[in-house]
């Protein structure tokens, strides 16, 4: 699971779940390749069971969160955190493998890394 926030000032996506990604660097609203800067920009939620052969950047994907190490990510679902009318970030689900996910199991995903992020932040 990851969390970003939208900085509107500098006009990127800051990693803030899990902690050791927000100290590798920050994705480009602007960016064409990244499914995050999409989601917020759109403000649509998205599902995809290519990921791994989508173009995207690797780079996150290659620091060890202790999970499956050298795997690369095969399915994501996207979504905008949103305030009213603003999105103030993106909450993303991922897994390594080969069972597709579900619209379903994409929206459960979805409330639970809510709740988690909103009990952690409160």
């Amino acid at each position: 699971m990851a969390i970003l926030t939208v900085s509107q000032k500098n006009k990127i996506l800051k990693f803030v779940i899990p902690e050791k990604l927000s100290v590798i660097g920050s994705i480009p609203l602007s960016s064409t390749n990244a499914l995050a800067a999409r989601t917020a920009r759109e403000r649509k939620a998205e599902l995809t069971n290519t990921f791994n052969t989508s173009r995207h950047a690797s780079v996150f994907e290659g620091v060890p969160l202790g999970r499956h190490p050298g795997e690369s990510i095969h399915k994501m679902m996207s979504a905008p955190i949103v305030d009213g009318t603003k999105v103030i970030g993106v909450v993303q689900i991922s897994r390594k493998g080969h069972s597709a996910f579900s619209g379903r199991l994409m929206a459960l995903n979805i409330r639970a890394a809510l709740t988690c992020y909103e009990n952690r932040h409160m």
